[in-house]
């Protein structure tokens, strides 16, 4: 160990890299879960293009009318959709919430979670 070889780590940029990676992990898992709440509503209502309400079809980011089994996503549309949940959750984790993307009104499980995200990033900021 660093200890034992007389190697002293100043603790708190230990802390701060820490809460760097908590928030990174919250941030990456959450914006996985938002998108999955979207792409499980577009493909629940692909019969119903008024049912297709959810962020992503907002932000045009996903295809109006899923087929399943469909065809392989091309790599740069993942990533578009990945770095938008991103921005999303790192947005409502820090509460500064821009609100250029947002869960859509008409989706209640967008809304809850939305909700839920921001007390979440309340209180790791609040015990931090």
């Amino acid at each position: 160990s660093l200890a034992k070889a007389g190697v002293k780590v100043p603790k708190n940029p230990l802390k701060v890299l820490k809460l760097l990676l908590i928030i990174l992990l919250l941030a990456h898992l959450n914006s996985c879960v938002f998108f999955a709440i979207a792409n499980f509503n577009q493909h629940a209502n692909s019969g119903n293009i008024d049912g297709q309400r959810n962020w992503a079809n907002s932000e045009g980011l996903i295809d109006l009318a899923p087929q399943c089994p469909g065809t392989a996503v091309p790599l740069g549309a993942v990533s578009q959709q990945y770095t938008a949940g991103l921005y999303w959750a790192m947005a409502t984790i820090s509460t500064a919430g821009y609100g250029d993307i947002t869960g859509d009104l008409e989706s209640m499980q967008e809304i809850l979670y939305s909700t839920l995200i921001l007390i979440v990033g309340m209180m790791v900021y609040t015990l931090v």
